[in-house]
């Protein structure tokens, strides 16, 4: 087997994807090939699956626009269930005050340790999602990635508020003992369980200022906007995921932000198709996964 390579370059690489995903969208095409497309580009996939050697990505498609995003929301709801794959997960998008988050930034800041990163635990209660919000700092000898301290984070009317570590650790063991997932199409397995012989994903970080941030600002920056964590699911190479070998495509749970104008207001996600380099009204997956790529 390969060996993979250094945490840091792997935490490069979804900064990396926008940036080709990007330059690939904005691409001169000619006029046949205009002529020839069914309707607008709703999501940009970066490469079709094959057999998922080691530079092929699957289908994740980095951005969406409004019909992107919910045909990735509905593959979701269609690959990971309870009961043995027939009860649908409740609550799977979560909407968070960008206030409630920068402040919060700023006052971890300030104790000298720097947030780099926002990582989001899959976690259950109820038969609803809900994800353990924690903050990661970019050791700058090493460049890995670390969790600032053992303070866990849960999203309640929209602002972030502390979360006891009991109850952090029952969500998302109720995550990997409850939720099914069907990487196949056909089967149905545990999270716990794995697929293929390796672990199912079971949470994933964004950077803080080049992913959530830019996001933030691309879409005017107003104090007024929340950041929406939708629940999605592509066909995606495993091995692409942490440069180990995998053996085919498999749906994995990932997440996708956007923007939404007030708490209860307007998704800021337009319907054309994607061909300019900003992620103003748009919805990103730019995570790091985890496993393969963080514990």
């Amino acid at each position: 087997m390969r060996r993979p390579p250094s945490f840091h370059a792997r935490a490069l690489l979804p900064t990396l994807l926008l940036t080709l995903a990007l330059a690939a969208c904005c691409e001169p095409r000619t006029q046949e090939a205009r002529t020839q497309e069914a309707g607008p580009v709703n999501r940009m996939n970066l490469r079709a699956a094959s057999d998922c050697g080691l530079a092929d990505m699957g289908e994740r498609s980095i951005v969406y626009n409004r019909d992107g995003l919910q045909d990735v929301r509905n593959a979701f709801l269609n690959h990971f269930k309870l009961d043995s794959g027939k009860t649908e997960i409740k609550e799977t998008r979560h909407v968070l005050a960008m206030r409630s988050l920068r402040d919060l930034v700023a006052r971890i800041d300030t104790t000298g340790t720097q947030v780099d990163a926002v990582r989001f635990d899959h976690g259950l209660s109820g038969g609803a999602y809900r994800p353990v919000v924690r903050f990661l700092h970019q050791d700058r000898g090493t460049a890995e990635f670390r969790t600032i301290d053992t303070t866990c984070y849960w999203i309640t009317g929209h602002t972030l508020d502390t979360l006891d570590a009991a109850t952090a650790l029952a969500w998302k063991k109720a995550y990997a003992d409850s939720v099914w997932a069907s990487p196949h199409e056909a089967e149905w397995v545990r999270v716990k369980e794995g697929s293929d012989g390796h672990d199912i994903p079971t949470a994933e970080w964004f950077r803080y200022t080049e992913h959530i941030i830019r996001l933030w600002r691309d879409n005017g920056g107003a104090d007024s906007l929340h950041l929406v964590i939708n629940c999605i699911s592509e066909n995606v190479c495993y091995s692409s995921l942490g440069f180990v070998e995998g053996p085919k495509p498999e749906y994995i749970h990932l997440l996708a932000l956007n923007m939404r104008r007030t708490a209860n207001g307007e998704d800021l996600l337009h319907s054309n198709s994607l061909s300019a380099a900003s992620l103003k009204d748009v919805a990103v997956d730019l995570g790091t996964v985890c496993p393969p790529r963080c514990k």
